[in-house]
């Protein structure tokens, strides 16, 4: 048998050369955005095109299912291409990663595995006839299950595709309204006729009119490229970004000149009268354009306004690099933020007013408080003659109950004198176990009141630390204390130092109450004890943890917390080994 040039043969070779033509056009515009996706795309639709008017030449059987076969590496890209095409096209680009890009060719690269396997499993096609039609014979397929799955798979990509193109077609106005809707047409017919190859409706059963709908394609996009300019206007979904923003939004070229603007910074700048082609100096200031301009990366800050008064303003800028990486503008974001400034001038003088508030009670407090507990302690000792009983227990509730309240008022004039930055620390190289036996007598007697057992373990005598000692100590009798607190009569608690790394570790460990995970990211706050039943049973202002975290923080250390409920707690403080 001899090679037939059908009716066919000729329209799927017209629809080849026009695909061809129009993958030409596009790669000579391969560095402007979609233009590379969308040549492939037009590569992959000429391979289909360019295989089908071969198939319908062909005189043997077997030469018209491989070129059937090999047109599947064309049919199965299309989809795929076409999604990609319209990512770049649509400024999606955050979409197109490394793995997603992958997972999106995997159906395609195994749909092909499967068609060139067919004759093992007949998935794609089960049997294939020839048949009459008035363009000539042709070949018809009987398809199987992985053919439709296939094939749902690319309609899915299809309908991802124009959905986004659609979302353009949208918000996009003018010129940029007829090059999606004219894309949108260029798709879509292909696409119909392929619904109409697989339907029970072909008025001519076995002609791919998918490959005939090329044809038209390649107009449409060749009308979109050299009439409506699609690479000369890449639509920016401008309605969405710009005209609907309530934030100032300013567009620069590469001299710095302003070429649009959205409503909100006309009115913002009022003052400054017409924008566009002004260059950005004169339209913010000298010194903010510096601020915004020194470089490719995106620089954000705060800017100052003068305009109807002072303006201060949240300015974010985002350099507009082309395909090489060269500058072709900035996209500059205002936010208006003066009243969130005065909001926070305010907040800051209310907490100074704060700060210098509780000082100045907690000053006062101090001096009557120190007198109440003197006298306190010499009524114990008998100074102004013996007490009964009850006596001697109301006044160690007396001096409990002051020691607790100095504490208080102690820890609240520290953290004053840490966040005024007034706090004077005299670090010296001292011993670690001696920091830790001290900070166990501290709390022995609590500890021992309790029936407690207290575990203290040096992994190495000579560990050597360099801290402010009285401070160093405060943050451990601190935690010790915290341990004996919520520790219950005969548990366990206990002090271990060691190296961790280049550091010193101290852990204060106990098989206590524990913290719940949502209270242990607030411990080291001012004020917090995380639940409220714990202080009425416990007591405590939440101020020990915070000034903890402060004083570890001072001297270089760090400070952290593992604990669950019911199990117990361990704070480890970290400060850099003192090597001799």
């Amino acid at each position: 048998m001899q090679w037939q040039v059908t009716p066919a043969t000729l329209i799927y070779l017209g629809a080849a050369l026009v695909g061809a033509a129009t993958a030409l056009v596009a790669r000579r515009h391969r560095h402007v955005r979609g233009a590379a996706p969308l040549a492939a795309l037009m590569v992959a639709a000429s391979l289909w095109a360019l295989c089908d008017a071969v198939e319908s030449s062909a005189p043997e059987m077997s030469t018209k299912i491989l070129v059937s076969k090999i047109s599947h590496i064309g049919i199965q890209a299309v989809a795929a291409l076409f999604l990609i095409f319209v990512l770049r096209y649509t400024r999606r680009d955050e979409w197109l990663t490394r793995g997603r890009l992958a997972a999106l060719w995997i159906m395609p690269a195994i749909t092909v595995l499967v068609v060139f396997t067919n004759e093992w499993h007949h998935l794609i096609w089960q049997s294939v006839e020839i048949i009459m039609l008035p363009t000539g014979p042709d070949t018809f397929y009987v398809h199987g299950l992985f053919f439709w799955l296939a094939t749902a798979y690319n309609y899915l990509l299809l309908v991802v595709g124009t959905v986004l193109l659609l979302e353009t077609l949208r918000y996009e106005r003018d010129m940029y309204r007829k090059q999606s809707a004219i894309l949108i047409a260029a798709v879509t017919v292909p696409w119909l006729g392929n619904i109409l190859y697989l339907s029970s409706y072909n008025p001519l059963p076995g002609l791919d009119w998918t490959s005939l709908a090329f044809v038209i394609t390649g107009v449409l996009v060749a009308y979109a490229i050299f009439v409506l300019r699609l690479f000369d206007l890449v639509p920016v979904a401008r309605n969405a970004l710009i005209e609907r923003m309530s934030d100032a939004l300013l567009v620069t070229d590469s001299h710095n000149r302003v070429v649009d603007a959205n409503p909100a910074a006309r009115k913002l700048l009022a003052e400054q009268g017409e924008l566009v082609g002004k260059s950005l100096g004169l339209t913010l200031g000298q010194d903010a354009a510096a601020l915004l301009t020194g470089g490719l990366q995106e620089t954000h800050g705060v800017i100052t306004l003068q305009n109807h008064g002072p303006h201060g303003l949240d300015a974010l800028c985002t350099p507009l690099l082309d395909e090489r990486g060269r500058l072709n503008g900035r996209l500059i974001v205002l936010r208006d933020i003066t009243e969130r400034l005065h909001m926070e001038q305010e907040l800051r003088r209310s907490e100074e007013h704060y700060r210098s508030f509780l000082a100045m009670v907690s000053h006062e407090l101090r001096t009557p408080l120190t007198g109440i507990l003197g006298m306190a302690e010499a009524m114990q000792a008998n100074v102004y003659g013996p007490l009964n009983d009850r006596q001697v227990r109301s006044l160690h509730v007396i001096e409990q109950s002051g020691r607790h309240l100095a504490a208080v008022i102690n820890d609240r004039l520290d953290l004053s004198r840490i966040q005024a930055g007034t706090l004077e620390l005299h670090p010296g190289v001292c011993n670690a176990g001696e920091l830790g036996a001290a900070s166990i007598a501290a709390i022995q007697e609590e500890s021992q009141r309790k029936q407690q057992e207290v575990d203290f373990v040096v992994d190495e005598p000579d560990l050597r630390v360099r801290v402010d000692v009285r401070r160093f100590e405060q943050v451990l009798v601190n935690l010790l204390s915290n341990a004996v607190k919520f520790t219950p009569p005969g548990g366990k608690l206990g002090l271990r130092i060691g190296l961790s790394d280049a550091a010193v570790a101290f852990c204060v460990w106990d098989y206590g109450i524990g913290i719940e995970p949502d209270v242990q990211a607030q411990l080291f706050r001012p004020f917090v004890q995380g639940d409220e039943r714990l202080a009425r049973t416990y007591g405590g202002a939440g101020l020990g943890l915070a000034l903890v975290q402060r004083l570890v923080d001072l001297q270089g250390g760090s400070v952290r917390v593992d604990s669950k409920p019911g199990q117990g707690s361990q704070f480890t403080v970290c400060v850099p080994h003192a090597i001799a």
